[in-house]
């Protein structure tokens, strides 16, 4: 049993190594639990719902509701209410060829911890083409949104 356990302990260092020694990606956390069948991410949250019940979920997975206010739920839930793409445009516009686009993300992307980033605006065109910005409600959204668009005309020297 014990030389089992330090078969099993060794072959959990080389995972750990071989993962540690790769470049980092971006916005992604490595897994810092591993286990025969099961894999447990730093990511794994419980949360609550408005009512108080509890939610589990890997990656933090939020709908909005009719105030458009974030809202935790399962994974389940999530994927049943995201299929409806426009639950998700917050405000699009395009001026001279160029989109700037402000979506409902639904995940958490605030991979390093803080207030979960669930909204992001990007350009698409132009000089800013790529840029984007993430924040966590919808006010903070349209405020963003209006950044970008300033950025935009300012850059087309409108």
């Amino acid at each position: 049993m014990k030389k089992a356990s330090s078969e099993l302990e060794s072959l959990r260092q080389k995972l750990m190594e071989s993962i540690y020694s790769k470049p980092p990606v971006i916005y992604s956390k490595p897994p810092v639990t591993y286990g025969l069948g099961r894999l447990v991410l730093e990511s794994t949250r419980k949360i609550y719902d408005p009512n108080g019940d509890e939610v589990t979920t890997w990656i933090g997975t939020y709908i909005l509701n009719e105030a458009h206010v974030p809202v935790p739920v399962s994974t389940r839930q999530w994927a049943g209410w995201f299929e409806n793409a426009a639950n998700r445009i917050v405000q699009q516009d395009t001026i001279k060829g160029v989109r700037v686009s402000t979506v409902f993300l639904g995940l958490d992307h605030s991979f390093a911890g803080g207030p979960p980033l669930l909204f992001e605006t990007m350009i698409f065109g132009g000089e800013l083409d790529g840029s984007q910005e993430r924040c966590s409600s919808w006010d903070e959204a349209l405020e963003m949104h209006g950044r970008a668009m300033v950025a935009v005309k300012t850059s087309l020297g409108i």
